[in-house]
């Protein structure tokens, strides 16, 4: 059986979101599959400071809060 949920992983409330419908199957995650990714080029000094911070958001503080 599988579950599919679309959330957005680069704003915490999206993260939270995730998080509760996991919990709120009451059954352990063998496998999550994450369809998500962003990266942000150019020198960093000319790059947006918010495009900067989502990136971060998404490709490693959500992945930290759903270990």
């Amino acid at each position: 059986m599988y579950y599919r949920y679309q959330v957005n992983l680069a704003e915490h409330d999206g993260t939270l979101q995730l998080l509760a419908a996991i919990h709120a199957t009451g059954r352990p995650v063998d496998a999550v599959a994450l369809n998500a990714g962003v990266g942000v080029s150019g020198r960093f000094i000319e790059t947006n400071l918010t495009a900067e911070v989502n990136m971060v958001r998404l490709n490693v503080m959500s992945v930290l809060q759903l270990d």
